[in-house]
């Protein structure tokens, strides 16, 4: 099964609606969805460890740990009012927290 690439609405990438989907499936085991969510926020994800920790090594570590917390919270994502990318930063900003 092929995820397709974010979609555009008005000209206006609609990342959280389909991040939103993606949450979703990646904690229902879909492979495929999981990846895409990767491919869509991992790069911004881990600028923010980054900026907060200053420590490539250790932000590596926190976006693969945030990522593996998907599949076991995404239940709780259907409860959060914020949007994936939020969600997803939320979850990075803790993880960095523990270790200042």
């Amino acid at each position: 099964m092929s995820v397709p690439g974010p979609s555009r609405q008005s000209g206006v990438l609609n990342c959280n609606l389909e991040g939103a989907d993606l949450i979703h499936r990646a904690g229902q085991g879909d492979a495929d969805a999981f990846a895409a969510l990767y491919d869509l926020y991992s790069t911004p994800l881990y600028s923010l460890a980054f900026y907060i920790l200053k420590d490539g090594g250790e932000a590596g570590i926190i976006l693969k740990e945030v990522f593996l917390s998907v599949g076991r919270d995404a239940a709780a994502f259907d409860r959060s009012p914020l949007g994936a990318y939020a969600w997803l930063a939320l979850k990075i900003q803790c993880q960095c927290a523990e270790l200042l």
